[in-house]
C-alpha cells in the first residue's frame, strides 16, 4: 500500500468501537456486507392514508393541478428508475414494480435520480383515472416515434424528428385513483407521493437521511461510518475524502479512502464492491 508521509498515526478502532459511541444502535449495526441488506429498504413499501375527496376532477381542478404541479422541485426518496414505464402507485395503495421486480427494473433500466437527490417535474398529463408526472424531462427521446418516420421529396429522405445525441435523464410516476381522479388539491397529491418523492424545504443531507432507516440516518447525521455503508453513505457522513488509495488484499481490489490530517484524529474507511468493509480510525504519537 501507498505509504503516507506522516508517521502512520495510531492505534485504530475497528467498526465494532462505534457500537460504544452509539449503544442504542449496537445490534442494528449488525448488518452485512450485501447489496440485497442495503437496499432491501426499497424492496418494501408503505401506502399512504390521504383522505380524499368524493367529488370527480373536472377541468377546472385538471388545470390548477398542472398549474401547481409544473416545475415544482422535491427529492427522490428512492431509487427512481429511468424506464419508460416508469412506477405505478395507486392513490392510498401498492406501488408497482415492487420487490425483486423493481430491483430488476433498476438494473436493466439504469437509475434516473438516487435516494436524495433533488428532482423537478418537468410534466403532468391527465389520462382517464391516472395522473402522469413526468420528472427532469422523463424517461423518453423527445419525438420517440416521430424519429422513425421519414418524409421528403424527389429521392431524398430525412426524419421528421432528427436526434440532436441527448440521452433522456428522467423518471415517470403515475398516480392511479381508481373510479377517478377526484377533486384533489396540489398538496394532496404531494402527500399521495411522498413515500416516492418528498417535498418541503430540506438540504441535501435531510433529504438523503430521510431515505434510510433510523440507525443509519442517526450513523450519518453523528458523522460515524458503518461497515455496510455504501459510497454515498460514507460521503454524507464524512464528506469527500482528502486521499484515496487503491490496493488488493487476498487477490481482491480495495480502495481506502483517508479522512483528515494531522495533528487531528484520521479515519481510513476501506471500500470493497461498493460497500464498506472496515473502519480504522489513527492518532498521532500512536502506531496504527
Amino acid at each position: 500500500m501507498q505509504k503516507l508521509t506522516y508517521c502512520r498515526l495510531a492505534a485504530m478502532v475497528l467498526v465494532a468501537s462505534l457500537a460504544s459511541l452509539l449503544p442504542r444502535l449496537a445490534e442494528a449495526q449488525v448488518f452485512t456486507v450485501k447489496t440485497e441488506t442495503v437496499e432491501g429498504r426499497f424492496l418494501k413499501f408503505e401506502p399512504t392514508h390521504v383522505e380524499l375527496p368524493k367529488m370527480h376532477a373536472g377541468p377546472v381542478t385538471q388545470e390548477r393541478l398542472m398549474r401547481t404541479l409544473a416545475s415544482e422541485q422535491g427529492f427522490a426518496m428512492r431509487p427512481l428508475p429511468l424506464a419508460s414505464k416508469g412506477l405505478m402507485l395507486v392513490a392510498n395503495g401498492p406501488l408497482t414494480p415492487n420487490g425483486s421486480d423493481y430491483v430488476a427494473e433498476l438494473n436493466s433500466k439504469g437509475i434516473s435520480a438516487r435516494p436524495g437527490e433533488r428532482v423537478t417535474i418537468t410534466k403532468v398529463l391527465f389520462k382517464n383515472d391516472r395522473l402522469i408526472l413526468e420528472t427532469n424531462g422523463g424517461p423518453d427521446l423527445p419525438h420517440k416515434f416521430l424519429r422513425h418516420v421519414e418524409v421528403g421529396a424527389g429521392g431524398a429522405m430525412g426524419p421528421v424528428a432528427r436526434d440532436n445525441g441527448e440521452q433522456p435523464t428522467g423518471s415517470r410516476l403515475t398516480l392511479v385513483f381508481p373510479g377517478g381522479v377526484p377533486n384533489v388539491t396540489g398538496d394532496e397529491v404531494k402527500e399521495l407521493i411522498a413515500p416516492v418523492i418528498g417535498f418541503g424545504e430540506k438540504s441535501p443531507l435531510e433529504a438523503y437521511v430521510e431515505t434510510l432507516p433510523p440507525f443509519l440516518k442517526q450513523a450519518i447525521l453523528e458523522h460515524h461510518v458503518l461497515v455496510g455503508m455504501d459510497p454515498d453513505m460514507v460521503l454524507h457522513a464524512l464528506g469527500a475524502p482528502l486521499q484515496k488509495v487503491r490496493e488488493r488484499a487476498a487477490g481482491m481490489p480495495f480502495e481506502e479512502w483517508i479522512f483528515g490530517t494531522p495533528p487531528e484524529p484520521t479515519q481510513f474507511v476501506r471500500l470493497q464492491q461498493n460497500r464498506v468493509t472496515q473502519v480504522e480510525e489513527a492518532r498521532v504519537g500512536r502506531a496504527r
